[in-house]
């Protein structure tokens, strides 16, 4: 409404939230009801949406490797054990994600990691 714009000088900022939907406000500088000066500055901070990461490879890496450089990205990892196959004790095999998408930080992955049977055939 223009005499609002002439009463305030509106400016807005973005930032990541998944709480709140993209192009939504999040936040305002002042109080709801706060009495100001004309020509106050009212920042808007508005909502960029949740933020999106690139899922690297990390099939063929040792598992506290992967898990470190996952979680440093902001993924949450689970790990699922198999002794299926013939690998290096410890490394992962499969991802339950497809590599180089664009996930939502905070999302979860399954590593599948080979894991040497201790049992005797």
């Amino acid at each position: 409404n223009a005499v609002f714009n002439e009463r305030f000088k509106i400016t807005s900022k973005e930032e990541y939230s998944s709480d709140v939907q993209q192009g939504y406000i999040i936040s305002q500088s002042l109080r709801a009801g706060q009495l100001v000066d004309k020509g106050t500055e009212i920042v808007l901070t508005v909502s960029k949406g949740t933020e999106q990461i690139v899922l690297p490879n990390v099939v063929g890496r040792d598992y506290e490797q992967a898990e470190e450089q996952l979680t440093s990205l902001g993924f949450k990892v689970e790990r699922q054990d198999t002794d299926e196959g013939y690998y290096t004790s410890g490394t992962v095999i499969e991802m339950s994600l497809t590599e180089n998408e664009e996930y939502d930080i905070g999302t979860s992955v399954t590593l599948k990691v080979y894991v040497a049977s201790t049992t005797d055939p």
